[in-house]
């Protein structure tokens, strides 16, 4: 394996999860330790049953907080009144709903968003005496709104490693299909000005929409604190991709070794990695890790402490010692053999009136486990370590070889209990975006890979990164076109209140001068 070079960098916390979301293109990087792969399913899941639930109560609670009167005059004709009264979004009308589907160049979100408006409506003429209704426009009135909203989304990395989301191809269309008990005037009048509005939406909407994606991920930390003498600092990587599958996002994962000065643990992927994308199924998440990434967390265990022993086995007093890091292997093989460690030692093997001081490797397999909450460990097999003495002082024979060596396997097999207990100081935390009840480790040259089929958790980790974006995006939306239909600026419309009109010449009057 290559080496790393040097890096001095912060502390800081961050989730790993905070660059799933978004998914590029681009070609494989050679130094990516980490991969994350979504389907498009898992993504709609979320959407549906996470995400778009808290952009429905964000409707409820804005329709409803609307005046429950609002009344003008002068509507477009002097002597003029309208009226509104009882306003409300019913709760059981608003239903979002979102498609997702991926091809090369981005993830394409389509989100539809439905309510009603009910309220009692009359316009009426006010010149001498009572106001008179005009054309029939005196009735309860229910508005079926549907706002559509469609974009593509794609992520690349800027020069630091730090994820830039851009949004294209952007479409937004706004549409009263019902208009139940409106009159004809009115229902005339908003005919004409809708298709106006949506016009006028797909010009200035995007770089509103932008400016919120590029923000996402502005004050994102690139160091990720964890539990052992070790940080871990990451760089999105060129390798991201998506595809009709789904998405993926890959990285270089720095291991920063705290004992030796904050610099890079050495250990590089050889071969590289397999771009995440290409191993992807629909309808399940993937993560994918190298057997360098474990070799650099394991660095920095041997960095911070060796570890040795002395037993006795098959008649010999074994004294072992480490003397460089442990090195694990990944190959594409479905036993025992796929997951390997080589340790080196210097080993004092005793038996009166025998002596001998001898250079040692041995090999060993493991596993690795996901626990049901993400946790990745991994174990020793205490039954197939293979000890090969390199050389010895004194030299010695064949048989006395086999039985020195013979001792030293029996020595290691009996500590796998300490050495796994001491292993387990050394887990990854998965990102939480799936349930892990059944996960399937599969390995490849150089790597291992982890599938699990999953429905989004109630506190997603996925979820919550995509609700205040998804919600930024609808409330910007759905402020621009009410603001638009009122005369007032969308950043007037945070709270909204009565429509003001000011497009149709109306002036706001009290109610009670109806």
């Amino acid at each position: 394996m290559g080496k790393k070079g040097e890096r001095v960098v912060g502390s800081g916390v961050v989730m790993l999860l905070g660059l799933v979301m978004w998914m590029g293109t681009a070609a494989s990087d050679p130094l990516d330790d980490f991969g994350i792969g979504i389907s498009t399913l898992t993504i709609e899941q979320t959407l549906n049953e996470i995400v778009l639930p808290v952009v429905d109560e964000l409707i409820y609670v804005k329709g409803n907080a609307l005046p429950d009167d609002c009344c003008w005059q002068d509507v477009e004709v002097a002597g003029t009144r309208l009226y509104l009264q009882n306003i409300n979004v019913p709760q059981e009308s608003v239903q979002s709903l979102a498609s997702v589907s991926g091809s090369d160049t981005g993830l394409l979100m389509d989100i539809l968003v439905q309510f009603d408006l009910d309220f009692f409506l009359q316009l009426c003429e006010k010149l001498i005496g009572p106001c008179v209704t005009i054309l029939f426009c005196n009735d309860d009135v229910s508005l079926h709104f549907e706002l559509r909203i469609r974009t593509v989304l794609d992520l690349y990395a800027d020069a630091e490693g730090k994820p830039v989301i851009a949004g294209s191809d952007f479409f937004f269309n706004l549409a009263i299909p019902d208009k139940d008990g409106l009159c004809f005037v009115l229902k005339s009048a908003l005919d004409v000005a809708i298709p106006a509005l949506n016009l006028v939406a797909n010009k200035v909407l995007p770089p509103k929409l932008n400016a919120i994606l590029e923000g996402a991920f502005a004050n994102v930390s690139q160091t990720i604190e964890v539990k052992g003498p070790f940080d871990l600092y990451w760089k999105l990587s060129n390798s991201t991709a998506s595809s009709n599958t789904g998405q993926s996002v890959q990285m270089e994962l720095d291991v920063i070794n705290n004992c030796d000065g904050d610099t890079v643990a050495p250990f590089e992927p050889s071969p590289p990695m397999v771009d995440t994308i290409t191993l992807l199924d629909q309808g399940h998440v993937l993560f994918q890790l190298t057997d360098s990434f474990l070799n650099n967390l394991i660095y920095t265990a041997f960095c911070a402490k060796t570890f040795d022993f002395s037993t006795e086995a098959n008649g010999f007093t074994i004294e072992l010692e480490e003397t460089q890091s442990p090195e694990m292997t990944f190959i594409n093989s479905t036993n025992s053999s796929a997951a390997s460690i080589t340790l080196k030692t210097s080993v004092k093997a005793t038996r009166f009136p025998l002596r001998v001081s001898a250079k040692v490797t041995a090999t060993a397999h493991f596993a690795l486990f996901v626990s049901p909450t993400g946790v990745l460990s991994f174990e020793l097999d205490p039954n197939d370590f293979v000890v090969t003495i390199d050389s010895s002082i004194p030299p010695v024979n064949k048989g006395t070889k086999e039985k020195i060596e013979a001792a030293i396997e029996a020595a290691y097999e009996a500590q796998v209990p300490l050495i796994n207990e001491k292993l387990a100081n050394y887990t990854f935390q998965l990102p939480q975006i799936a349930t892990f009840n059944d996960p399937e480790i599969l390995y490849g040259n150089g790597y291992a890979e982890i599938a699990v089929a999953t429905a989004p958790m109630p506190t997603s980790v996925l979820g919550d990164m995509m609700t205040p974006v998804i919600v930024d995006i609808v409330e910007e939306v759905g402020n621009y076109y009410y603001g638009e239909t009122v005369g007032s600026s969308s950043s007037q419309t945070r709270d909204l209140g009565c429509p003001g009109l000011a497009g149709v010449g109306a002036t706001p009057i009290e109610c009670q001068d109806l």
